[in-house]
């Protein structure tokens, strides 16, 4: 059974998804083993207890991850994780954690700039003049050249040969 290339974009998008679920429900569990990584200027100057500032950051990683796993806003929330991971990323330092989730950044922006595959919600509720309509690549001289590939929505649906 050949599987078509057009599903398989959707790995990259469900992979970070459960990636940041993972974190986002240990968060929401373990909250006071995470308290180590808040930087000590927030604890300083935050109105808010340490346990509160897992549990809200362990909720926004739930809920945007997942929107993303079921493509809901899909741009939107790839962008939200991606940038709160790039900045989670700046205040490690360089080691092979910050390694590691540059690598999850760079696959968020992917989702980002191509926006939802054939197995997001966006492209059900969508008509295709909408999704015509959201390509940020509509202009670019190769969308011409290549009239099967829309940067933005993907190849043409698949037809089983």
């Amino acid at each position: 059974m050949k599987i078509p290339k057009t599903y398989s974009l959707a790995l990259p998008r469900m992979g970070m998804s459960m990636v940041f679920l993972w974190f986002g429900f240990q968060q929401l569990k373990h909250a006071n083993e995470w308290i180590g990584f808040i930087p000590q200027i927030i604890l300083k100057y935050s109105p808010i207890n340490a346990t509160s500032i897992i549990h809200f950051n362990g909720a926004f990683e739930v809920v945007f991850a997942l929107a993303l796993f079921f493509g809901i806003c899909t741009r939107l929330s790839a962008l939200l994780l991606g940038l709160h991971l790039a900045h989670i990323t700046s205040t490690l330092g360089f080691n092979s954690i910050s390694v590691r989730d540059f690598g999850v950044v760079m696959g968020s922006l992917f989702v980002v700039l191509y926006g939802p595959d054939e197995l997001c919600i966006d492209r059900i509720i969508s008509s295709p003049e909408e999704l015509q309509e959201k390509n940020l690549f509509k202009d670019h001289p190769l969308q011409e050249q290549y009239p099967n590939h829309n940067v933005n929505i993907g190849p043409k649906p698949w037809n089983g040969t």
